[in-house]
């Protein structure tokens, strides 16, 4: 699916409808926007602390102990992004 959108003088775009239904977006939905080597790529900012945990969680596992124990724990920076577990923000 390729939608086309324009920038408006505050630096602001819509998602179509089309997208936000397909993907569950509402008003207060957090999106991550990566700079990708001249390409924008926007993903749901729950995917990618999804992501982050995976990556996370193999890491430990290959360096046989867990990282992810305790309240509140940071994960480690993964393309600029940190990710507090239990708060569930990307800071």
């Amino acid at each position: 699916m390729v939608e086309t959108v324009v920038l408006s003088e505050k630096g602001q775009f819509v998602i179509p409808k089309r997208i936000r239904n397909k993907y569950g977006l509402a008003k207060g939905s957090k999106l991550v926007i990566f700079d990708d080597e001249g390409k924008l790529r926007i993903e749901l900012a729950d995917s990618v602390i999804d992501k982050l945990k995976s990556f996370e969680q193999h890491a430990a596992a290959m360096q046989g102990a867990s990282h992810l124990s305790g309240d509140g724990v940071s994960l480690p920076v993964v393309n600029g992004l940190a990710v507090k577990r239990d708060a569930r923000e990307i800071t």
